[in-house]
Protein backbone atom coordinates (compact mmCIF):
# COMPACT_ATOMS: atom_id res chain seq x y z
CA UNK A 1 0.00 0.00 0.00
CA UNK A 2 3.02 2.60 0.94
CA UNK A 3 4.55 1.52 -2.24
CA UNK A 4 2.10 2.46 -4.60
CA UNK A 5 0.78 5.36 -2.41
CA UNK A 6 5.03 6.68 -3.13
CA UNK A 7 4.40 5.58 -6.68
CA UNK A 8 1.69 7.90 -7.24
CA UNK A 9 3.51 10.80 -5.27
CA UNK A 10 5.73 10.23 -8.07
CA UNK A 11 3.38 10.48 -11.01
CA UNK A 12 2.35 14.10 -9.52
CA UNK A 13 5.41 15.59 -8.62
CA UNK A 14 6.94 14.50 -12.07
CA UNK A 15 3.85 15.95 -14.06
CA UNK A 16 5.78 19.47 -13.31
CA UNK A 17 8.96 17.99 -14.73
CA UNK A 18 9.88 21.48 -15.64
CA UNK A 19 9.46 23.31 -12.20
CA UNK A 20 11.27 19.89 -10.72
CA UNK A 21 14.45 20.54 -12.72
CA UNK A 22 14.54 23.86 -12.28
CA UNK A 23 14.48 23.27 -7.90
CA UNK A 24 16.57 20.09 -8.57
CA UNK A 25 19.19 22.60 -10.45
CA UNK A 26 19.64 24.73 -7.40
CA UNK A 27 19.63 22.42 -4.47
CA UNK A 28 22.23 20.73 -7.25
CA UNK A 29 24.53 24.35 -7.34
CA UNK A 30 24.49 24.57 -3.74
CA UNK A 31 25.84 21.33 -3.16
CA UNK A 32 28.76 21.76 -5.84
CA UNK A 33 29.62 24.42 -4.10
CA UNK A 34 29.57 23.21 -0.51
CA UNK A 35 31.11 19.49 -1.70
CA UNK A 36 33.76 21.12 -3.69
CA UNK A 37 34.60 23.51 -1.02
CA UNK A 38 35.23 21.01 1.67
CA UNK A 39 37.38 18.59 -0.80
CA UNK A 40 39.58 21.52 -1.83
CA UNK A 41 39.95 22.55 1.78
CA UNK A 42 40.42 18.43 2.97
CA UNK A 43 42.42 17.66 0.17
CA UNK A 44 45.13 21.18 0.61
CA UNK A 45 45.37 20.55 4.41
CA UNK A 46 46.05 16.79 3.93
CA UNK A 47 48.70 17.96 1.31
CA UNK A 48 50.25 20.27 3.87
CA UNK A 49 51.01 16.90 6.17
CA UNK A 50 54.08 16.27 4.22
CA UNK A 51 55.12 19.62 5.60
CA UNK A 52 54.19 18.83 9.37
CA UNK A 53 55.39 14.71 9.16
CA UNK A 54 58.84 15.52 10.47
CA UNK A 55 57.63 17.72 13.50
CA UNK A 56 55.96 14.63 14.34
CA UNK A 57 58.04 11.63 13.08
CA UNK A 58 61.09 13.11 15.18
CA UNK A 59 58.44 14.76 18.57
CA UNK A 60 60.01 18.30 17.13
CA UNK A 61 59.87 21.40 18.58
CA UNK A 62 61.66 24.59 17.05
CA UNK A 63 61.95 27.42 18.99
CA UNK A 64 62.99 30.81 17.48
CA UNK A 65 63.99 33.95 19.19
CA UNK A 66 66.80 36.60 19.08
CA UNK A 67 70.46 35.23 19.33
CA UNK A 68 71.34 34.51 23.26
CA UNK A 69 73.84 31.95 24.27
CA UNK A 70 72.56 32.01 27.48
CA UNK A 71 68.77 30.85 26.55
CA UNK A 72 71.31 27.97 24.46
CA UNK A 73 72.85 26.86 26.99
CA UNK A 74 70.22 26.76 29.63
CA UNK A 75 68.28 24.23 27.78
CA UNK A 76 71.44 22.22 26.61
CA UNK A 77 72.08 21.82 30.05
CA UNK A 78 69.01 21.88 31.72
CA UNK A 79 66.69 19.77 29.75
CA UNK A 80 66.24 15.76 29.45
CA UNK A 81 65.53 16.36 25.00
CA UNK A 82 68.18 16.54 22.65
CA UNK A 83 68.54 20.36 22.13
CA UNK A 84 70.46 21.28 18.13
CA UNK A 85 71.15 25.12 17.33
CA UNK A 86 71.00 26.47 14.19
CA UNK A 87 71.45 30.48 12.94
CA UNK A 88 69.92 30.85 9.52
CA UNK A 89 72.32 33.90 8.10
CA UNK A 90 70.84 34.45 4.99
CA UNK A 91 74.05 35.51 3.28
CA UNK A 92 74.52 34.27 -0.03
CA UNK A 93 77.97 33.25 -1.49
CA UNK A 94 77.89 32.18 -5.38
CA UNK A 95 79.40 28.39 -5.21
CA UNK A 96 79.44 27.31 -8.90
CA UNK A 97 78.56 28.72 -12.07
CA UNK A 98 77.54 27.24 -15.28
CA UNK A 99 77.12 28.73 -18.59
CA UNK A 100 76.00 27.12 -21.90
CA UNK A 101 74.26 28.54 -25.20
CA UNK A 102 74.17 32.06 -23.55
CA UNK A 103 72.23 30.76 -20.42
CA UNK A 104 73.81 31.22 -17.41
CA UNK A 105 73.28 29.56 -13.75
CA UNK A 106 74.64 30.23 -10.46
CA UNK A 107 74.72 28.32 -7.80
CA UNK A 108 74.73 30.16 -4.47
CA UNK A 109 74.71 28.46 -1.02
CA UNK A 110 73.16 29.64 2.09
CA UNK A 111 75.23 29.65 5.00
CA UNK A 112 73.54 28.00 8.47
CA UNK A 113 75.52 27.77 11.54
CA UNK A 114 74.99 24.79 13.81
CA UNK A 115 75.91 22.75 16.79
CA UNK A 116 76.98 18.86 17.17
CA UNK A 117 73.08 18.26 16.98
CA UNK A 118 71.81 18.52 13.23
CA UNK A 119 68.34 17.21 14.16
CA UNK A 120 66.64 18.66 11.68
CA UNK A 121 67.58 19.95 8.33
CA UNK A 122 65.84 22.97 6.66
CA UNK A 123 63.52 22.97 3.39
CA UNK A 124 64.68 26.58 1.88
CA UNK A 125 61.68 27.06 -0.65
CA UNK A 126 61.29 30.77 -0.68
CA UNK A 127 58.25 29.98 0.60
CA UNK A 128 57.65 28.54 3.60
CA UNK A 129 60.29 29.02 6.62
CA UNK A 130 58.84 26.28 8.66
CA UNK A 131 59.70 23.38 6.28
CA UNK A 132 61.71 21.26 7.32
CA UNK A 133 63.03 17.29 6.65
CA UNK A 134 64.69 14.69 8.95
CA UNK A 135 68.41 14.49 8.48
CA UNK A 136 70.00 11.15 6.74
CA UNK A 137 73.63 10.90 7.47
CA UNK A 138 74.61 9.24 3.89
CA UNK A 139 78.79 9.47 4.37
CA UNK A 140 81.56 11.18 6.54
CA UNK A 141 79.74 12.58 9.45
CA UNK A 142 78.39 15.66 10.99
CA UNK A 143 79.59 18.58 13.01
CA UNK A 144 81.27 17.70 16.32
CA UNK A 145 82.37 19.82 19.31
CA UNK A 146 85.86 19.73 18.42
CA UNK A 147 85.11 21.72 15.36
CA UNK A 148 83.02 24.04 16.89
CA UNK A 149 85.86 24.55 19.60
CA UNK A 150 88.68 24.72 17.45
CA UNK A 151 86.92 26.92 14.66
CA UNK A 152 87.52 24.42 11.88
CA UNK A 153 86.36 25.36 8.47
CA UNK A 154 84.50 22.31 7.80
CA UNK A 155 81.34 22.07 6.28
CA UNK A 156 78.03 19.42 5.81
CA UNK A 157 76.18 19.75 2.69
CA UNK A 158 73.21 17.41 1.29
CA UNK A 159 73.35 15.11 -1.65
CA UNK A 160 71.92 17.12 -4.43
CA UNK A 161 74.31 20.17 -3.68
CA UNK A 162 77.09 17.65 -3.91
CA UNK A 163 76.19 16.71 -7.34
CA UNK A 164 75.10 20.37 -8.33
CA UNK A 165 79.12 21.08 -7.58
CA UNK A 166 81.05 17.83 -7.66
CA UNK A 167 79.03 15.73 -10.51
CA UNK A 168 78.80 13.10 -7.25
CA UNK A 169 77.24 12.09 -3.93
CA UNK A 170 80.93 11.51 -3.10
CA UNK A 171 81.88 14.62 -1.88
CA UNK A 172 83.85 13.86 1.33
CA UNK A 173 86.96 15.41 1.34
CA UNK A 174 86.67 18.20 -1.38
CA UNK A 175 86.28 21.48 -1.06
CA UNK A 176 83.47 24.24 -1.66
CA UNK A 177 85.41 28.16 -2.14
CA UNK A 178 83.08 31.49 -2.69
CA UNK A 179 84.35 35.03 -2.35
CA UNK A 180 82.87 37.44 0.21
CA UNK A 181 81.71 40.53 -0.98
CA UNK A 182 81.44 43.60 1.81
CA UNK A 183 79.37 46.41 0.99
CA UNK A 184 79.56 45.61 -2.43
CA UNK A 185 83.67 44.97 -2.37
CA UNK A 186 85.53 41.91 -2.44
CA UNK A 187 86.46 41.28 1.37
CA UNK A 188 88.21 38.16 0.96
CA UNK A 189 87.79 34.22 -0.32
CA UNK A 190 86.69 31.17 1.82
CA UNK A 191 87.57 27.66 1.79
CA UNK A 192 85.68 24.69 3.45
CA UNK A 193 86.05 21.20 3.73
CA UNK A 194 83.42 18.88 3.26
CA UNK A 195 83.62 16.18 5.97
CA UNK A 196 79.59 15.04 5.52
CA UNK A 197 77.27 14.63 2.96
CA UNK A 198 73.16 14.14 4.37
CA UNK A 199 70.43 13.40 2.15
CA UNK A 200 68.42 16.03 0.35
CA UNK A 201 65.24 17.22 0.41
CA UNK A 202 62.50 16.72 -2.62
CA UNK A 203 62.82 19.97 -3.05
CA UNK A 204 66.62 20.51 -3.19
CA UNK A 205 66.41 17.22 -5.58
CA UNK A 206 63.91 18.92 -7.93
CA UNK A 207 66.48 22.03 -8.19
CA UNK A 208 68.92 19.09 -8.95
CA UNK A 209 67.06 17.99 -11.49
CA UNK A 210 66.43 21.41 -13.53
CA UNK A 211 70.86 21.96 -13.21
CA UNK A 212 70.91 18.53 -14.69
CA UNK A 213 68.52 18.86 -17.24
CA UNK A 214 70.13 22.06 -18.56
CA UNK A 215 73.66 21.48 -17.96
CA UNK A 216 74.16 17.87 -17.52
CA UNK A 217 72.32 16.19 -20.32
CA UNK A 218 74.14 14.72 -23.81
CA UNK A 219 71.52 16.81 -25.61
CA UNK A 220 70.16 19.98 -24.13
CA UNK A 221 67.74 22.33 -26.33
CA UNK A 222 68.04 25.96 -24.82
CA UNK A 223 65.52 28.68 -25.67
CA UNK A 224 66.79 32.24 -25.74
CA UNK A 225 68.80 33.74 -22.59
CA UNK A 226 68.23 33.46 -19.04
CA UNK A 227 70.06 33.48 -15.62
CA UNK A 228 68.42 31.52 -13.15
CA UNK A 229 69.83 30.97 -9.29
CA UNK A 230 69.55 28.01 -7.20
CA UNK A 231 69.76 27.92 -3.52
CA UNK A 232 71.19 25.08 -1.00
CA UNK A 233 72.22 25.05 2.27
CA UNK A 234 75.56 24.32 3.30
CA UNK A 235 76.35 23.66 7.03
CA UNK A 236 79.47 25.48 9.56
CA UNK A 237 80.27 25.27 12.73
CA UNK A 238 78.18 28.15 14.83
CA UNK A 239 81.38 29.16 15.99
CA UNK A 240 82.53 30.51 12.74
CA UNK A 241 82.11 33.69 11.04
CA UNK A 242 82.58 34.06 7.69
CA UNK A 243 83.85 37.92 6.37
CA UNK A 244 83.59 39.13 10.10
CA UNK A 245 79.59 39.73 9.91
CA UNK A 246 77.77 40.93 13.18
CA UNK A 247 75.25 38.11 13.43
CA UNK A 248 74.03 39.76 16.36
CA UNK A 249 70.72 40.94 14.53
CA UNK A 250 70.11 37.57 13.09
CA UNK A 251 68.20 34.49 14.85
CA UNK A 252 68.55 31.68 16.21
CA UNK A 253 66.33 27.87 16.33
CA UNK A 254 66.57 25.99 18.65
CA UNK A 255 65.59 22.18 17.74
CA UNK A 256 64.38 20.04 20.64
CA UNK A 257 63.04 16.34 19.94
CA UNK A 258 62.82 13.23 21.85
CA UNK A 259 62.35 9.62 20.96
CA UNK A 260 60.24 9.15 24.51
CA UNK A 261 58.39 12.56 25.03
CA UNK A 262 56.10 13.80 22.77
CA UNK A 263 56.20 17.32 21.27
CA UNK A 264 53.22 18.90 23.25
CA UNK A 265 55.35 17.81 26.54
CA UNK A 266 58.16 19.90 25.40
CA UNK A 267 56.57 22.56 24.32
CA UNK A 268 55.08 22.77 27.93
CA UNK A 269 58.44 22.11 29.01
CA UNK A 270 60.09 24.73 26.71
CA UNK A 271 57.23 27.70 27.74
CA UNK A 272 57.46 26.98 31.32
CA UNK A 273 61.35 27.88 30.89
CA UNK A 274 60.87 30.71 29.51
CA UNK A 275 58.49 32.23 32.18
CA UNK A 276 60.51 30.91 35.25
CA UNK A 277 63.73 32.72 33.02
CA UNK A 278 63.45 36.66 32.57
CA UNK A 279 66.45 36.49 30.27
CA UNK A 280 64.86 33.78 28.38
CA UNK A 281 62.73 35.26 25.11
CA UNK A 282 60.88 33.23 22.53
CA UNK A 283 59.44 35.22 19.71
CA UNK A 284 57.74 32.03 18.23
CA UNK A 285 57.50 28.49 19.25
CA UNK A 286 56.54 25.91 15.97
CA UNK A 287 55.60 22.26 16.45
CA UNK A 288 52.81 20.02 14.76
CA UNK A 289 49.96 21.02 16.02
CA UNK A 290 50.91 25.12 15.32
CA UNK A 291 52.13 24.05 11.71
CA UNK A 292 47.98 22.22 11.41
CA UNK A 293 46.56 25.33 12.45
CA UNK A 294 48.40 27.85 10.65
CA UNK A 295 47.84 25.98 7.22
CA UNK A 296 44.33 25.86 8.40
CA UNK A 297 44.30 29.30 9.02
CA UNK A 298 45.45 29.84 5.64
CA UNK A 299 42.25 28.42 4.25
CA UNK A 300 39.61 29.74 7.52
CA UNK A 301 38.55 33.24 4.92
CA UNK A 302 38.17 30.73 1.84
CA UNK A 303 35.93 28.35 3.85
CA UNK A 304 33.45 31.66 5.25
CA UNK A 305 33.61 32.82 1.92
CA UNK A 306 32.08 29.60 0.61
CA UNK A 307 29.48 29.17 3.58
CA UNK A 308 28.43 32.59 3.17
CA UNK A 309 27.98 31.59 -0.64
CA UNK A 310 26.43 28.35 -0.06
CA UNK A 311 23.94 29.42 2.40
CA UNK A 312 22.37 31.97 0.18
CA UNK A 313 22.30 29.21 -2.84
CA UNK A 314 20.43 27.02 -0.27
CA UNK A 315 18.01 29.98 0.83
CA UNK A 316 17.46 30.89 -3.00
CA UNK A 317 17.22 26.98 -3.58
CA UNK A 318 14.68 26.64 -0.44
CA UNK A 319 12.68 29.63 -1.66
CA UNK A 320 12.09 27.93 -5.32
CA UNK A 321 10.85 24.61 -3.48
CA UNK A 322 8.88 26.48 -1.17
CA UNK A 323 7.52 28.07 -4.70
CA UNK A 324 7.54 24.80 -6.76
CA UNK A 325 5.27 23.12 -3.87
CA UNK A 326 2.97 26.15 -3.81
CA UNK A 327 1.82 25.90 -7.24
CA UNK A 328 1.86 22.05 -7.01
CA UNK A 329 -0.71 22.59 -4.09
CA UNK A 330 -3.13 24.74 -6.41
CA UNK A 331 -2.78 22.45 -9.09
CA UNK A 332 -3.97 19.49 -7.23
CA UNK A 333 -6.97 21.11 -5.31
CA UNK A 334 -9.13 18.51 -6.08
CA UNK A 335 -7.27 15.65 -5.85
CA UNK A 336 -6.78 16.89 -2.33
CA UNK A 337 -10.28 17.36 -1.43
CA UNK A 338 -11.31 13.78 -3.07
CA UNK A 339 -8.49 12.20 -0.96
CA UNK A 340 -9.89 14.05 2.30
CA UNK A 341 -13.33 13.11 1.41
CA UNK A 342 -12.39 9.26 1.14
CA UNK A 343 -10.82 9.77 4.44
CA UNK A 344 -7.19 10.83 4.10
CA UNK A 345 -5.81 12.50 7.00
CA UNK A 346 -4.29 16.05 7.27
CA UNK A 347 -0.95 14.10 8.03
CA UNK A 348 -1.48 12.15 4.98
CA UNK A 349 -1.69 15.65 2.85
CA UNK A 350 1.33 17.26 5.58
CA UNK A 351 3.46 13.83 4.66
CA UNK A 352 2.31 13.57 0.59
CA UNK A 353 3.62 16.89 -0.02
CA UNK A 354 7.12 16.60 2.59
CA UNK A 355 8.20 13.35 0.54
CA UNK A 356 8.61 15.39 -2.47
CA UNK A 357 10.68 18.05 -0.38
CA UNK A 358 12.30 14.94 0.42
CA UNK A 359 12.53 13.67 -2.92
CA UNK A 360 14.03 16.75 -4.28
CA UNK A 361 16.69 17.07 -1.17
CA UNK A 362 17.62 13.24 -2.16
CA UNK A 363 17.80 13.91 -6.13
CA UNK A 364 19.69 16.94 -6.12
CA UNK A 365 22.49 15.60 -3.34
CA UNK A 366 23.47 13.11 -5.36
CA UNK A 367 23.50 14.79 -8.55
CA UNK A 368 25.54 17.49 -6.88
CA UNK A 369 27.74 15.37 -5.03
CA UNK A 370 28.71 13.44 -8.09
CA UNK A 371 29.57 16.57 -10.42
CA UNK A 372 31.43 18.22 -7.50
CA UNK A 373 33.63 15.08 -7.32
CA UNK A 374 34.42 15.87 -11.32
CA UNK A 375 34.80 19.37 -10.99
CA UNK A 376 37.16 18.90 -7.82
CA UNK A 377 39.15 16.01 -9.97
CA UNK A 378 39.87 18.66 -12.47
CA UNK A 379 40.59 21.03 -9.74
CA UNK A 380 43.07 19.20 -8.26
CA UNK A 381 44.88 18.05 -11.98
CA UNK A 382 45.29 21.78 -12.30
CA UNK A 383 46.33 23.19 -9.13
CA UNK A 384 48.29 19.80 -8.09
CA UNK A 385 51.87 20.85 -7.73
CA UNK A 386 51.03 24.57 -6.41
CA UNK A 387 48.50 24.30 -4.18
CA UNK A 388 48.78 21.00 -3.72
CA UNK A 389 51.85 18.46 -2.97
CA UNK A 390 49.93 15.17 -3.14
CA UNK A 391 49.22 12.31 -5.18
CA UNK A 392 45.21 12.39 -4.94
CA UNK A 393 41.78 14.01 -4.08
CA UNK A 394 40.74 14.05 -0.31
CA UNK A 395 36.75 13.22 -0.14
CA UNK A 396 35.79 12.52 2.99
CA UNK A 397 32.54 10.53 4.13
CA UNK A 398 31.78 13.65 6.32
CA UNK A 399 31.50 15.98 3.09
CA UNK A 400 29.72 13.52 1.36
CA UNK A 401 26.73 13.72 4.43
CA UNK A 402 27.30 17.07 5.59
CA UNK A 403 26.24 18.11 1.70
CA UNK A 404 23.19 15.19 1.19
CA UNK A 405 22.02 15.66 4.72
CA UNK A 406 21.95 19.93 4.28
CA UNK A 407 20.23 18.95 1.23
CA UNK A 408 17.50 17.16 1.87
CA UNK A 409 16.95 19.34 5.00
CA UNK A 410 16.64 22.22 2.93
CA UNK A 411 14.03 20.40 0.66
CA UNK A 412 12.29 19.02 3.73
CA UNK A 413 11.83 22.75 5.38
CA UNK A 414 11.05 24.55 2.52
CA UNK A 415 8.19 21.82 1.69
CA UNK A 416 6.73 22.25 4.99
CA UNK A 417 4.91 25.59 4.96
CA UNK A 418 3.25 24.08 1.54
CA UNK A 419 2.34 20.92 3.03
CA UNK A 420 0.52 22.64 6.31
CA UNK A 421 -1.26 24.90 3.21
CA UNK A 422 -2.35 22.00 1.79
CA UNK A 423 -3.65 20.36 4.95
CA UNK A 424 -5.85 23.12 5.78
CA UNK A 425 -7.81 22.92 2.24
CA UNK A 426 -11.42 22.12 3.34
CA UNK A 427 -13.15 19.27 0.88
CA UNK A 428 -15.77 21.13 0.16
CA UNK A 429 -13.60 24.44 -1.20
CA UNK A 430 -11.47 21.71 -2.81
CA UNK A 431 -14.67 19.89 -4.83
CA UNK A 432 -15.63 23.41 -5.89
CA UNK A 433 -12.34 24.45 -7.31
CA UNK A 434 -12.15 24.82 -10.86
Amino acid sequence: MKISLIKNYWKKMYRSNSRMLLTISGLVLSVIILMVGMIISETYLESQQYYIQPYKNNNAVILESDIDYKTYEYYKVNSEYNVGLEIYTNYLYNLKTYEKDGCITKIHGNCVKIDENANLNYWSNGEDISSRYSTKLLSGRLINKEDIYNEEKVTVIDSALAEALFGTKEAVGKEIKFSVMIEGELSGYESFKVIGVVEASDYTNEQLSSIKEKYMADTTEMFGKDETMYIFNFYIPYSINIGNYDVSDFKMDLIFTSQTDSYRDITSEVREASMKNNYINIDSIVNADIMYEKYAADIKASQKTILYVVLFVFLVSGLSIMNTMMFSVKERINEIGVRKAIGAFNVDIIGQFIFEGFVYGVIGSIIGVILAIIISSHIFILLNGNLFNIECLVVSKEAILLSISASILVGVLASIIPAIYASHIKVADALRFD
